[in-house]
């Protein structure tokens, strides 16, 4: 049996599986680990990329998806390539910094005071991330323990749309595989074109 998918229901979590279960009997886990650290590097590299473009440009992430391929999210503003290259510039500089990313859990009246992403109104217990010089944000995902280990932050593309920007990246060993692709296509390219 295969879990493909959770999902949220009022206060339940759903777990969409590949076949019926047999009610009363007993279910053991076992975690994809290559898959999961390929989500916990992808996300917590958005994490850095979304916390750069809130502190430089106020820029928030209001729409955020992760797939098997790559990671694409919006942004609240325009971005030109200049400043699309800096942002993944310094996105690396954090992941070589090899940054702990710590995890905090502040009563109402300590978050009351702090600086953080969220797009909620939040009660109650509250788990932010803190990856320091890049980003605080209240979020229940995964996250890497340390920036190291997400590898590398490739934006493959970027595009303005009405008032803000998509961007589409790739972190890790993805990131390497789609870099090695492209340098595979103009070798291909530029042995057809050599004289």
């Amino acid at each position: 049996i295969v879990l493909s998918d959770t999902r949220k229901q009022g206060e339940r979590v759903v777990h969409i599986v590949s076949e019926p279960l047999k009610l009363g009997g007993n279910i053991r886990g076992i975690i994809d680990w290559e898959r999961r650290m390929y989500y916990t590097r992808n996300h917590t590299g958005e994490h850095i990329v979304s916390g750069i473009l809130k502190e430089w440009y106020g820029y928030e992430n209001v729409g955020f998806h992760m797939n098997d391929t790559c990671v694409t999210f919006d942004c609240s503003g325009p971005l030109d390539e200049d400043q699309l290259r800096e942002v993944e510039s310094y996105a690396n500089e954090i992941i070589r910094r090899d940054i702990e990313v710590l995890e905090i859990f502040p009563n109402e009246e300590e978050r009351a005071g702090m600086d953080y992403r969220s797009k909620l109104d939040l009660e109650g217990i509250v788990r932010i991330v803190n990856i320091p010089g890049a980003d605080t944000c209240a979020c229940c995902g995964t996250h890497v323990a340390r920036t190291g280990e997400i590898g590398l932050i490739k934006f493959l593309t970027a595009s303005n749309r009405k008032k803000g920007c998509r961007i589409e990246l790739v972190c890790g060993r993805r990131a390497y595989e789609v870099f090695q692709e492209q340098m595979d296509q103009v070798k291909g390219i530029s042995r057809i074109l050599s004289v």
